[in-house]
């Protein structure tokens, strides 16, 4: 009995921290932007009707790709390689010089990931939900 109890309870670690890591593909299925005055909040149905995506994906090595169709400035700028998890705080690395290029405050929640990235005067410049996505 003991034996199944905890075969069961590194079943859910497991499943935990595989639910709780970047590692992997994500793909955008909702996202809000400040507009000046105005919150802007796309949804999954309108990203798919428009053809819009941003697609990340997290190597357990360290190595780190972005692509997107989404005409938005701060995913424009992202040209790192390499990503690193600091607290609560996902660091993106520029391949040419090995600093930090963007952060972003992230969490994870029921198989989703949540990105925040705020200008200096705490202007949402994006605020992302990803799903998990196969490869």
């Amino acid at each position: 009995m003991a034996g199944k109890l905890i075969y069961s309870i590194k079943n859910k670690i497991k499943k935990y921290r595989k639910n709780n890591s970047f590692q992997g593909r994500w793909e955008l299925f909702e996202y809000y932007l400040d507009e000046g005055n105005d919150l802007i909040h796309i949804e999954e149905i309108q990203l798919k009707s428009s053809n819009q995506e941003w697609i990340l994906e997290f190597k357990e090595n360290g190595q780190f790709k972005s692509s997107s169709t989404l005409d938005i400035p701060v995913i424009k700028k992202i040209e790192a390689t390499r990503w690193l998890k600091k607290g609560r705080m996902l660091h993106l690395i520029f391949p040419a010089n090995n600093q930090i290029n963007m952060c972003f405050q992230y969490a994870f929640d029921k198989g989703t990931m949540k990105l925040l990235k705020k200008d200096k005067s705490g202007k949402i410049e994006v605020f992302a939900f990803f799903k998990r996505s196969p490869v």
